[in-house]
């Protein structure tokens, strides 16, 4: 019997406390994040591909399910996101200067930013960030 109130003791033990890290960081949530610049041939089909590539693509991957055997065939996402490579390396240089504008203007806008309290002039560092993170979570 005594061994049976020792496994139950223990087993609440194990499984009630919390996290032993120092902070519980299962149940935090992320509210500021980094956003990661796209690549030029992701950005490049953001900007054309209702005008240029969607026709291109449609064609090309209905002409890849036809002569490909089944068990080889890429899937779609697969198949436009490398036509969409080797269109964009064959674009002239006024489009590529673009495609680099549109990336740069989407990094720079992206970013979340979480709005100052007043009084405050200087910006929180990160570990000010995960700090009121918490405090608003709880």
């Amino acid at each position: 019997m005594l061994l049976y109130l020792q496994r139950v003791y223990w087993w609440f033990h194990n499984h009630t406390r919390g996290s032993s890290g120092g902070t519980d960081a299962r149940n935090t949530l992320k509210l500021s994040t980094k956003s990661r610049t796209l690549q030029p041939f992701q950005a490049y089909s953001r900007l054309y591909y209702e005008t240029k590539l969607k026709d291109v693509i449609d064609a090309e991957f209905e002409e890849h399910t036809k002569t490909v055997p089944k068990h080889e065939q890429k899937t779609r996402f697969v198949f436009s996101a490398a036509l969409t490579k080797t269109l964009y390396e064959a674009e002239t240089e006024e489009v590529k200067k673009e495609v680099e504008v549109y990336r740069k203007k989407q990094a720079s806008s992206c970013a979340i930013k979480l709005e100052e309290d007043e009084g405050e002039d200087d910006p929180m560092d990160e570990d000010e960030l995960d700090k009121r993170n918490q405090q608003m979570q709880a």
